[in-house]
């Protein structure tokens, strides 16, 4: 039987959550409403962090439980969710005394198996026990569309790359950005990718910003490319779906260009928070989204947007050059490749 190092008369329980993704970061959340420190690990209070009550049943089936909180504050971003680094993340959850947090209590073990969005910035996360998950695929499942999220590691097209480190070292082909200045301006509208594999210099060299240009860094070698993600900044909101901007981002950026496309705010109300655009018109520059955004939205306002892919492999192809790695079946025959006809 297991024991418990909590006396629950006598102590101010707190709920600690620590969420392992699948790219290996580690989150540690807390329903607490503030820090709590347990030997070198440090769990953070969340904005709408919720926990619900853990089902277990008597027939057998694995425990399960649900997470919520908010996709806007930083920790829990809505461009992490969408690429898929949250499902088939393991996440734990432990009890310890808020008062004086020196030990923990195991409280649940399970895996990320589905997400949902229903409000703009509030996302739950469904967890089961990692004995409810299938071990095989017992059908295989085909689909004409592609089922990568763009800029995952399974898609490869180079959204979102992380900053380049001191001291590390780069294999070719790997593509990072470099930010001087504020973000997200200070990307310079391009991500850079290792020509020649090293390793980086302790301290940072000045970099090229032009696209085709090198830098070398350590012992590595960097080449600038065209950056899909692009700094803009609001210059007007006709209505809560509608906003211009100041200048074009890209000048690839033709009309539908960002249709589908994603804006993420970085200063203003809604600093953090990422949207989905349907319409993009080169000529006005003005973009539509999804979900009524302008309310709270105001010139001046700056953000980060690029363009999302609609899943079909002629937008894998132009402009993403990205067929070799394309998730779907396409060119498959459906029932014809499995019914066998009779001779």
């Amino acid at each position: 039987m297991r024991t418990f190092a909590l006396d629950p008369a006598t102590a101010t329980i707190a709920r600690l959550i620590t969420i392992t993704r699948r790219d290996d970061t580690v989150i540690r959340l807390t329903t607490w409403p503030s820090t709590i420190h347990i030997g070198s690990e440090t769990w953070r209070p969340a904005p709408g962090l919720k926990t619900f009550d853990i089902g277990e049943r008597s027939n057998g089936e694995p425990a399960s439980t649900q997470l919520q909180m908010s996709a806007g504050g930083g920790i829990i971003t809505e461009v992490d969710i969408e690429n898929e680094l949250y499902v088939g993340a393991d996440v734990e959850m432990f009890l310890t005394n808020a008062d004086n947090p020196t030990a923990k209590d195991f409280e649940f073990f399970g895996r990320i198996g589905s997400w949902s969005l229903p409000a703009h910035d509030v996302v739950t996360f469904k967890l089961k026990n990692p004995f409810a998950f299938p071990r095989h695929n017992l059908v295989p499942v085909f689909s004409v569309m592609c089922r990568f999220a763009l800029g995952d590691q399974f898609c490869g097209v180079p959204i979102m790359r992380p900053q380049v480190e001191r001291g590390t070292a780069y294999a070719l082909g790997t593509s990072v950005r470099n930010l001087t200045g504020v973000a997200p301006a200070g990307y310079g509208n391009v991500y850079f990718e290792t020509t020649t594999a090293g390793t980086t210099a302790p301290s940072v060299p000045s970099y090229n910003y032009s696209v085709g240009a090198t830098t070398t860094d350590g012992t590595a070698v960097f080449t600038a490319r065209n950056a899909y993600e692009r700094a803009c900044t609001i210059a007007d909101v006709p209505d809560p779906h509608n906003m211009t901007l100041t200048a074009s981002p890209d000048p690839r950026a033709v009309d539908d260009w960002y249709a589908p496309g994603k804006i993420q705010f970085v200063t203003g109300v809604l600093k953090g928070r990422t949207y989905k655009i349907g319409g993009w018109q080169a000529s006005l520059l003005q973009l539509t989204t999804f979900l009524p955004a302008g309310n709270c939205v105001n010139p001046g306002d700056t953000a980060l947007i690029w363009k999302d892919c609609n899943k079909t492999i002629a937008q894998c192809e132009a402009p993403f050059d990205n067929v070799r790695r394309f998730g779907g079946f396409p060119y498959y025959e459906g029932a014809k490749a499995v019914a066998l006809e009779q001779n």
